[in-house]
This record gives C-alpha cells, sequence and structure tokens, in this order.
C-alpha cells in the first residue's frame, strides 16, 4: 500500500512538472507574429530585390 502512494505521488509530481513546463511552448506558440517585418515593402532598405547588385 505504501508503494502505491509513492508511486501515485511520483506519477503526480512528474504530471505537474510537465504542465508547467508546457506554460511557455503555449504562450509562445499564442505570439503574433509581426507581419510588418516578414514582407520588405518597397524603398525599405532590407529589400534586397530593389537595389542595385553590381560589381563596381
Amino acid at each position: 500500500m505504501v508503494m502505491r502512494i509513492l508511486r501515485m505521488k511520483k506519477f503526480w509530481k512528474l504530471a505537474a512538472f510537465v504542465a508547467l513546463a508546457a506554460i511557455p511552448l503555449i504562450i509562445l506558440g499564442k505570439k503574433k507574429v509581426d507581419e510588418k517585418g516578414l514582407v520588405p515593402e518597397s524603398g525599405d532598405e532590407s529589400d534586397i530585390f530593389d537595389r542595385e547588385l553590381s560589381a563596381d
């Protein structure tokens, strides 16, 4: 009986640890991606297609 209680205690400790470890992953998954930074706009310095690519 005592061994069964100890196994259950160990199980619930592990379950609580997994739940706590999952919280940051859930928060990161729900963050909205800044769509403005993903696609370069015309005239933006990071847009490699607007820059002249010459060897001069």
